[in-house]
C-alpha cells in the first residue's frame, strides 16, 4: 500500500465541500475562496521580490553549478519559483541564477541568487492563483474541478451555478481569455459552446473524449475542444445527478451515478449513449429509501477492479453513520453492507499500482484513517476483532407453476463450497439457513426482515453436498436465507436444490 505523508501548508475547510484532480505530477485542490496546488516535482527557490518574473517554461540556469530549472509556477508576490530541475546539478544560496527569456519577456532583474533551494522531497503546497504576468483571476469561489484536453475546468461558482471556465492548453495558471490561438483559456460566456441549461453539480471528463456536466435536473455533454469547435449537447433532460461524487466509471467505459430516481448507467467509451436505470425493477431505490439531503449526506461511488463491482457509500457528514451497497456488475445484483461509524466512508479511491498485491479500493473513513478489503481476513480488524455479519436472502421463488399457484417444496438439499482437495484452503465454514414461506414475495421478505415466522432452520457444516432436508413447506412463494455471525469464519454456496410439486398433487 502506499505511504502518506502530511503536507505542510495545506490546510482547507473541511466542513465545505473539497474537489481535486491530478496533472503533471501536481494535484489542485479546490473549496470554496480556497486554491490550493500540492506539487510532487517541481524543486522550490526562494530569493528576493523580483519586478517582472520569469515565464513559464523560461530555463532558469546557476551560474557555476549549470543547475537548471524549467519554470512552472512564480506566485503573486514574485519572491517563489517552482520548476521542474532538468539537471542533475543542484542549486545554491551563493551564486547567480538567469533566464534564458523564451517567452519573450525579460526577467527584472536579470539575474538573482536564491535565498533557498528546497527539493520536492516533501511535496511542496501553495496558493493556485493566476501567473503574475497575466490579468484574469481565477473565480472568486468554485466547488467543482477536472482536468481535460489538458486544460484545468471549473465550475460551482454560487454567483454563476450554470457557468464553467477553462485554463489555457497544458498551463493551468493562465486564465486570460480571449486570445486569438486555439489553446486560449476559455468559458461559457467567450465561447461559442455556451453555459449549461442548469445548474451544475458535477464535472465528469472521459479521457479527452467527452467532458459530462451532471446537472440539477438534466445532464450535457462537450465534445471537442470549446476553444476550436466543440459543442455541448444535451445528453438527458429527465435526471439529473446528486452530487460530484455520486459516479464512477467501469474499465469498460460505462458511467454509472446516482440520477433523481435511482442508479443509471450510459455507455460513453464508443459514443455518448442515454442513461438507462439499472434501479427500477430491483431494490433498492437508493433516494427515496436514503431520504438524501446533499447538505447532511455524503454519497461516493467507485469501481473495484479487482472485485467486479461498485461500492455505493452513503454517510451521514456529521456522525459517520452511513448506509452502504454493493453492486456486483457480474451477476448485476445489489447487496446492503454497514460499517461502524468511525470507517463510514469520506472518500473513495482506487488505487492501481504497478503490482496487483498492492492495489486495492482505499475508503478514507470519518474517523481520518484510510482503510481496504482484504479477502484473507475472516473478521473485521478496524477497532479490534469484530465478527462480520452476513446475510443473504436468495431470490424468491414460486412454489407453482407460475407466480399465482401454491405448490409444496418437500426436499431441499445446499451444496457448500469447497468439496475436493484442490480447494480445500477455501472451504466453507459453516452458515445457518432459515426457509420462509407466503403468498406473495412481499410476505417472504417481511418474514425474513423479522427474522421470525420461518418453516425450518438449521445450521449447515463443512464443504460439499449436505444431506437431504425433508420437509414440507406449502405456500406461493418462498425464500431461503443463509447467515453467520460468527467471528473468525466465512461461507460460501454453491447451489440450492430442492424438488417441487403442485399442492394436492402426487
Amino acid at each position: 500500500m502506499p505511504d502518506f505523508v502530511e503536507i505542510p501548508d495545506s490546510t482547507v475547510d473541511t466542513q465545505d465541500h473539497i474537489s481535486m484532480f491530478e496533472g503533471n505530477q501536481q494535484v489542485f485542490v479546490v473549496n470554496g475562496s480556497t486554491k490550493k496546488v500540492v506539487d510532487f516535482i517541481s524543486t522550490k527557490l526562494t530569493l528576493g521580490a523580483l519586478t517582472t518574473p520569469p515565464l513559464r517554461n523560461d530555463t532558469l540556469t546557476q551560474a557555476n553549478t549549470g543547475a537548471k530549472l524549467r519554470v512552472q509556477f512564480v506566485n503573486e508576490a514574485m519572491t517563489e519559483i517552482y520548476g521542474y530541475k532538468i539537471t542533475d546539478e543542484d542549486f545554491n544560496t551563493t551564486d547567480n541564477v538567469s533566464s534564458d527569456d523564451i517567452g519573450d519577456q525579460t526577467m527584472d532583474p536579470a539575474t538573482f541568487v536564491p535565498t533557498a533551494s528546497e527539493a520536492p522531497t516533501t511535496p511542496h503546497c501553495y496558493d493556485w492563483t493566476k501567473h503574475p504576468s497575466l490579468t484574469q483571476d481565477l473565480p472568486d469561489r468554485v466547488y467543482l474541478a477536472c482536468l481535460y484536453m489538458g486544460r484545468a475546468v471549473l465550475s460551482g461558482n454560487p454567483e454563476d451555478p450554470n457557468q464553467w471556465y477553462m485554463s489555457r492548453q497544458n498551463d493551468p495558471f493562465d486564465w486570460d481569455y480571449g486570445a486569438t490561438d486555439t489553446q486560449t483559456p476559455v468559458s461559457g460566456e467567450t465561447s461559442l459552446a455556451g453555459k449549461c441549461g442548469d445548474i451544475i453539480r458535477a464535472l465528469i471528463p472521459y479521457n479527452d473524449d467527452y467532458l459530462i456536466f451532471g446537472c440539477a435536473s438534466s445532464m450535457w455533454y462537450m465534445q471537442g475542444d470549446p476553444a476550436n469547435g466543440g459543442s455541448l449537447q444535451p445528453l438527458t433532460e429527465t435526471t439529473g445527478i446528486y452530487s460530484s461524487t455520486s459516479f464512477c466509471f467501469d474499465d469498460s467505459g460505462n458511467l454509472y451515478f446516482l440520477g433523481n430516481s435511482g442508479i443509471f448507467k450510459c455507455s460513453v467509451g464508443g459514443g455518448v449513449s442515454k442513461p438507462v436505470p439499472i434501479t427500477t425493477v430491483v431494490l433498492p431505490r437508493l433516494r427515496k429509501d436514503w431520504d438524501l439531503d446533499p447538505e447532511k449526506y455524503r454519497v461516493i461511488m467507485a469501481y473495484d477492479k479487482q472485485r467486479h463491482g461498485i461500492l455505493i457509500t452513503c454517510t451521514n457528514l456529521a456522525t459517520g453513520v452511513n448506509s452502504n451497497y454493493w453492486y456486483d456488475a457480474l451477476t448485476e445484483g445489489f447487496f446492503p453492507e454497514q460499517y461502524d461509524a468511525e470507517a463510514g466512508a469520506y472518500s473513495l479511491l482506487y488505487f492501481d499500482a504497478d503490482k496487483e498485491d498492492e492495489s486495492a479500493l482505499l475508503i478514507g473513513g470519518q474517523d481520518g484513517f484510510i482503510r481496504y478489503f482484504d479477502d484473507e481476513q475472516k473478521y473485521d480488524e478496524s477497532y479490534g476483532s469484530r465478527s462480520i455479519s452476513s446475510l443473504i436472502l436468495f431470490p424468491i421463488v414460486p412454489a407453482g407453476e407460475d407466480a399465482g399457484s401454491e405448490g409444496r417444496i418437500t426436499v431441499f438439499q445446499f451444496v457448500l463450497s469447497g468439496g475436493t482437495d484442490e480447494d480445500a484452503d477455501e472451504a466453507t465454514d459453516s452458515v445457518v439457513y432459515e426457509v420462509y414461506a407466503g403468498d406473495c414475495p412481499k410476505e417472504v421478505i417481511d418474514k425474513a426482515k423479522a427474522g421470525t415466522g420461518y418453516i425450518c432452520t438449521g445450521t449447515l457444516t463443512g464443504p460439499g453436498r449436505k444431506y437431504k432436508i425433508r420437509r414440507k413447506i406449502k405456500g406461493r412463494s418462498i425464500g431461503v436465507l443463509l447467515k453467520n455471525t460468527t467471528l473468525g469464519h466465512s461461507w460460501s454456496i454453491e447451489q440450492i436444490e430442492f424438488d417441487a410439486q403442485k399442492s394436492g398433487g402426487i
